[in-house]
């Protein structure tokens, strides 16, 4: 799995797997998930991506998050993010 994150476009773009992309699915107007020709998940893109690793304002620095990809039959089932904010947590699931 390799991940880019691009500051200026607040977009970032999972990479899955290895493979030619034949489509993409429009999950929601912030999710997009990148599709072989068998339909096999290629790759995940986020728009705002940003807004699912919140930030500390006062700080202006990342304190915790993490993401769980879910995986089944080689098609991505769900994506889920996870921030902590001092002590309490923020989490963001898509379900494909």
């Amino acid at each position: 799995m390799k991940m880019h994150y691009d500051k200026i476009a607040d977009a970032m773009y999972i990479r899955l797997r290895d493979g030619k992309i034949k489509g993409t699915v429009k999950v929601n107007d912030r999710l997009m998930v990148d599709v072989d020709a068998k339909g096999n998940t290629i790759g995940v893109e986020l728009l705002e991506a940003d807004s699912f690793w919140r930030r500390d304002y006062y700080k202006n620095t990342m304190q915790s998050s993490k993401m769980l990809v879910r995986r089944g039959g080689g098609n991505l089932l769900g994506l889920a993010l996870t921030t902590q904010i001092g002590g309490a947590f923020a989490r963001v699931y898509f379900s494909c």
